[in-house]
């Protein structure tokens, strides 16, 4: 019984002894205490780090519709610390990106619709904001094959099919799909209706074999006829495929795809085809300017060569904010052979897209060449349209005013002349406003307004200012002007009296400003530039007498 206890007891320190190396061996410490039950105190935790998941579309899927608008991923963070996110996709996903986040959903929209049959890649990098760990991952997905147009139908077992009619239908192609023998740049066309009599969005795209390029865009009201110039049609015996989408207004659409080859010209035939790339030129030098922030001016030069009636001047459709394609691509807002228009009634801080061609009324073609603009109207508080127009030459001496527009409600207006005089390199105030609204701030008759400014030197540029404030912001504008020069032979300099003649005149003016005389000094008659008006002022305006 003796030797009984004594191996009970040996195997009981046995088990005391070993325990602590077992649980050791599992990274766990344990203090035990016969009797007690133990104290465990476990792993010291890591900071794990940002987890992605659930991208939408789905990593790697297929078939996915052009039309989509977001990409998705989940972010979050094990610890729930804040993190910061970037997400950035190839081609017209874009990029977005934050900071300082918590967990949930985020995406990149897409703006536009997305190429068909096209694999596009999304990159996503997400670093937690305690540790400073990141995570970073690439997805994909692959947009859906273009489809051939099809006719939608619900069919009942016995009887006739029962065709939807919400669907736009296209009809009456031209050239018909599979066309050879077909002239260079020649016309597309296709009838388009919309069972509903709904208006229709028809954007049409070509493929030379890099994928689709959109080329033109058209908006009807109720459907019909409607075609585009296939400008990219310029080679010889060459397949050209070309495809029209066509949506209504509930953005249901029908696509369809279409070909044709072009004639095989020779030497001997080039002239059937040069006709008509010999067109009229388009305007040049088409520019675009805010007058105010709902009017805009556009200028151009008209082509020197003939072969054109009017140029037609196009605005973009409110609803494709983009370069008109084509003259049915948006609004005529001008056909004639002027130089200039002002397109006036536009909404606030807007961008307006301007497109203009030459039109030939003989062979009611329009040039295959354009000129192209774009411009913002202004906002409520702005100042614009400077009289002398800013860095113009040859302005009078002095200008017969100074003016600029100033728009917006309760507007007080300073204009600033710098340097009224050579010697004194400040700015000067002319003339000030308070309380005006939407109209033109101005120092008519500068000459009497200022008497400081009864001279300014011919062949000198001036700077001014226009400082505009509503009471919270300032807006000021800076502009410049160079004044013309005396009459040919004669110094502008000593011509001080401003007849463009130097001589005797001129002389008496400098003398009544002489230093002690009857008036302070005035530097505009120190012709010698040494801070003194004296006899030496004389001499150098006698000898540029006229």
């Amino acid at each position: 019984m003796k030797k009984i206890t004594i191996i009970m007891l040996t195997v009981l320190i046995a088990i005391f002894i070993l325990i602590p190396y077992s649980i050791q061996g599992a990274d766990t410490y344990a203090t035990l205490t016969f009797g007690l039950k133990s104290d465990v105190q476990g792993p010291t935790i890591e900071n794990n780090s940002v987890t992605l998941s659930n991208p939408s579309p789905a990593n790697e899927s297929t078939g996915i519709s052009i039309t989509t608008d977001f990409w998705n991923i989940t972010i979050e963070d094990p610890e729930g610390d804040t993190f910061n996110w970037t997400i950035e996709g190839n081609g017209t996903l874009g990029t977005n990106a934050s900071t300082d986040c918590t967990n949930g959903s985020y995406n990149i929209s897409i703006t536009g619709n997305l190429s068909y049959y096209t694999t596009y890649i999304i990159w996503v990098n997400a670093t937690d904001y305690a540790s400073g760990n990141w995570t970073n991952e690439t997805f994909t997905f692959t947009t859906e094959e273009e489809p051939v147009q099809e006719t939608y139908a619900t069919l009942t077992f016995g009887s006739k099919a029962n065709i939807q009619d919400d669907y736009p239908i296209i009809s009456d192609v031209g050239p018909t799909n599979g066309s050879t023998d077909i002239l260079l740049y020649p016309w597309l066309n296709v009838t388009v209706t919309d069972p509903q009599g709904q208006g229709m969005n028809i954007t049409w795209l070509y493929n030379l074999g890099a994928g689709w390029t959109e080329f033109a865009y058209n908006s009807t009201a109720s459907g019909g006829t409607v075609r585009q110039r296939a400008t990219f049609a310029n080679n010889s015996q060459t397949v050209y495929n070309w495809s029209v989408h066509v949506n209504d207004t509930t953005s249901v659409w029908t696509n369809a795809t279409y070909n044709f080859t072009t004639y095989e010209y020779t030497w001997g035939n080039w002239s059937d085809w040069w006709e008509f790339n010999y067109t009229a030129e388009a305007p040049t030098n088409l520019s675009s300017s805010a007058y105010d922030n709902s009017s805009i001016n556009i200028t151009w030069d008209n082509p020197t060569n003939g072969g054109w009636d009017s140029v037609v001047l196009v605005r973009n459709a409110s609803t494709h904010a983009d370069y008109p394609f084509t003259p049915s691509n948006g609004t005529e807002i001008y056909n004639g052979t002027n130089e200039s228009y002002n397109d006036t009634g536009l909404a606030i801080s807007t961008t307006y897209f301007y497109t203009i061609w030459t039109w030939n009324e003989t062979n009611a073609e329009y040039s295959t060449n354009n000129g192209t603009t774009s411009t913002t109207t202004q906002g409520e508080f702005a100042v614009c349209c400077p009289f002398p127009a800013d860095t113009a030459t040859s302005i009078s001496r002095p200008p017969t005013n100074l003016s600029a527009r100033v728009n917006g409600t309760n507007i007080d207006v300073y204009i600033y002349f710098w340097n009224l005089t050579p010697a004194s390199d400040t700015w000067s105030l002319l003339y000030n406003w308070t309380a005006l609204t939407n109209q033109y701030a101005s120092v008519n008759e500068l000459t009497t307004n200022n008497a400081t400014t009864q001279f300014i030197w011919g062949d000198t540029t001036y700077t001014w200012s226009v400082n505009a404030t509503d009471g919270t912001n300032w807006n000021n504008q800076t502009f410049t002007y160079t004044t013309t020069a005396s009459a040919s032979g004669v110094s502008a300099r000593n011509d001080t009296n401003n007849d463009n003649t130097v001589n005797v005149f001129d002389l008496n003016e400098a003398w009544t400003h002489r230093t002690g005389g009857a008036y302070s000094y005035d530097g505009l008659y120190d012709v010698n530039t040494d801070s003194t008006i004296n006899v030496f002022d004389l001499n150098e305006i006698w000898s540029g007498k006229s």
